[in-house]
Order: structure tokens, then sequence, then C-alpha cells
């Protein structure tokens, strides 16, 4: 998984959409879409930031907020995990 994602994600720094939006909406799309399966784990925010050569803080906000919006699941010294049992449209 940690090597599948960065395949998975399209980041453009143009200066259109900042990195955090496109890498909050491309992980909702691969999850609502079914590429990442529920209880799958993510890279650590660390991990993942230094995968794709962005900031750890512009893949934390990502994550939190997806978090928030019930997309993952956050536990202290876990990594993401895609939310169980989550209804999509």
């Amino acid at each position: 998984m940690d090597d599948l994602l960065p395949g998975m994600l399209e980041l453009s720094r143009d200066g259109g959409e900042t990195l955090t939006r496109q890498l909050t909406d491309q992980l909702r799309s691969l999850i609502a879409g079914g590429r990442l399966a529920p209880g799958q784990r993510l890279p650590s925010s660390r991990q993942l930031a230094q995968i794709l050569d962005l900031s750890r803080n512009t893949v934390s906000f990502a994550i939190e907020q997806l978090a928030a919006e019930g997309y993952l699941t956050l536990a202290a010294g876990r990594r993401p995990a895609v939310a169980e049992g989550l209804m999509l449209d």
C-alpha cells in the first residue's frame, strides 16, 4: 500500500488548487470510489509527506479533514485507516 498510493495520486504544483485541497479531494475520491477499502491503512503522515515530497503539515491537514468528514479514522500511534461502515451515496 505504501508504494501503491503515490501512484494513485496526481498533484499539480502549477498554482491552481492548493496541494492540501488536491490531496484531500483525491483521497476522498479514492475512498468514495472504492479504490481504498474500508479498514485499509494509509502511510503515516510523515511517510506520505516524504513519498509525495510535501510538507508534513500539508498531509496532516488533509488527513484531519478527511477524518472530520468521516472518511478516515485516527488513533494515537496508529496510521490513518479508511473508516469501516462508511455510507456513501
